[in-house]
C-alpha cells in the first residue's frame, strides 16, 4: 500500500479495496466444502483484509489532504468513527460519501511529477 499509493491516484485504490472486500463474501457463498481451505478460505481471508486496509488507508489520506490543517484531527476522528459505526451496512455509506466528494474534487492523490 505504502509503495503504490506513491503512484496511483486514491480513487483507484479505493475501487480495488471495494472490490477485494466485496470479493470475499462471494467467495464464501460459492465455497465447495470438499476443497482445501488453501482454495477458498485463505483467498477469503486475504481479499477482506487487503481490501479493508485499502479502504481505511486511502479514505485516511483523503481525509487528511481535503481537510485544512487546523481541522484535520476532528476530520480524522470523524473518519474513524463513521468507519467504526457504519461497517455493518452495506453498502458503506462512508464510501459513498467518500466517492462523491472525490468526484469534486479533481487533486485527489495526484503524483508530484517534478
Amino acid at each position: 500500500m505504502a509503495l503504490a499509493i506513491a503512484h496511483v491516484q486514491g480513487i483507484v485504490l479505493l475501487i480495488i479495496g471495494c472490490i477485494m472486500t466485496g470479493l470475499a463474501p462471494l467467495l464464501f457463498v460459492v465455497i465447495d466444502p470438499t476443497a482445501t481451505y488453501w482454495a477458498y478460505g485463505f483467498p477469503t481471508a486475504i481479499a477482506a483484509v487487503f481490501g479493508a486496509d485499502f479502504i481505511f488507508a486511502s479514505g485516511s489520506l483523503f481525509v487528511a489532504k481535503v481537510a485544512r490543517p487546523d481541522e484535520q484531527s476532528v476530520a480524522g476522528g470523524l473518519f474513524n468513527t463513521l468507519a467504526q459505526v457504519c461497517e455493518p451496512f452495506p453498502p458503506h455509506p462512508l464510501l459513498l460519501l467518500l466517492a462523491e466528494r472525490m468526484e469534486s474534487i479533481e487533486l485527489l492523490f495526484l503524483v508530484d511529477d517534478r
